[in-house]
């Protein structure tokens, strides 16, 4: 029997008191990690986690955290066979196309319907059974409804009719503005904030767009100075003389003035470097001095 080696790393822990029972987690695991057991979510089996995380932005109450532990590795090869066998318990409906997952109870079939009319909104790959997909809802009220187009596994000549479900849905009252879950990757437990900030003219257009991307140094300090005029109720100053070489924006050269952020030598500020841990926290303390002298 072989040795047993554990090790010490970075792997989830849910703190089942705060959990809801959603099941976000289970789908947003791709190594099948986490199950739904007696409504709440529970990690499997150490060594199927492989320590990324991508649980913990869908988790809507905070239950699911990041812990040091000694532990078993990350076992790839038993993900793999644990993923294979569950698959072997699920038999679902054979359809022209034989995608795995096309069986759901809650979407009907239609038989020979074409589709070339219908506005396709993003393609789904190796979509799981029991997965959960989230879209953007149309602001304005009405009835609408998903289809659901299978297209990658069958003749070209057959996707004409290659629509085997649609899941119909009402939008009501009126348009709110607001920013939904889901929208441009926005998670569930960021949305009320993100929209708060829109709402307070925080943030740019810029950082509106694929939230669970990186942000750059430019945008930054676009945000750092948005905070500067809110608080002080002023246009923040800027510089005479451009001390970089590349770049014009001005919120940076704002930033610079303020003290907020400075170049990496020779002239240079990098504004499409991604901001690192230890910038951040230097440029919000630096911010949160030039708004609140008081707070030195």
């Amino acid at each position: 029997m072989p040795a047993v080696i554990k090790m010490l790393r970075q792997i989830i822990k849910i703190d089942e008191e705060k959990c809801n029972g959603c099941g976000l987690c289970v789908s947003a695991c791709h190594e099948g990690a986490i199950a739904m057991i007696n409504g709440k979510a529970k990690l499997l089996r150490d060594d199927y986690c492989d320590g990324l995380g991508n649980c913990l932005p869908v988790c809507p109450t905070g239950a699911i955290t990041f812990e040091q532990r000694d532990t078993l590795e990350f076992n790839e090869e038993a993900v793999k066979a644990n993923m294979e066998e569950n698959m072997k318990k699920v038999k679902p409906e054979k359809l022209a196309c034989g995608c795995p997952g096309t069986h759901s109870k809650t979407i009907h079939r239609i038989e020979n319907e074409k589709v070339e009319n219908t506005t396709v909104d993003s393609y789904i790959s190796n979509f799981k059974v029991g997965n959960i997909y989230e879209f953007q809802a149309p602001a304005n009220p009405g009835n609408y409804e998903v289809r659901v187009i299978c297209s990658g596994t069958i003749n070209a000549d057959l996707y004409s009719y290659a629509l085997f479900g649609v899941a119909p849905f009402t939008v009501s009252g009126e348009p709110t503005g607001e920013l939904a879950a889901g929208y441009e990757g926005l998670a569930t437990w960021a949305a009320t904030e993100v929209n708060k900030a829109v709402e307070e003219k925080l943030v740019t257009d810029k950082v509106l767009t694929e939230f669970p991307k990186e942000i750059t140094r430019e945008e930054f300090c676009e945000l750092a100075i948005l905070l500067y005029e809110k608080i002080t109720g002023k246009e923040a100053p800027t510089v005479s003389i451009n001390p970089f070489t590349d770049t014009q924006n001005s919120q940076v050269l704002k930033a610079f003035s303020l003290g907020i952020v400075s170049g990496i030598g020779e002239g240079k500020f990098a504004p499409n470097n991604k901001v690192t841990i230890q910038e951040i926290s230097a440029m919000l303390v630096r911010t949160l001095k030039v708004t609140k002298p008081e707070l030195n």
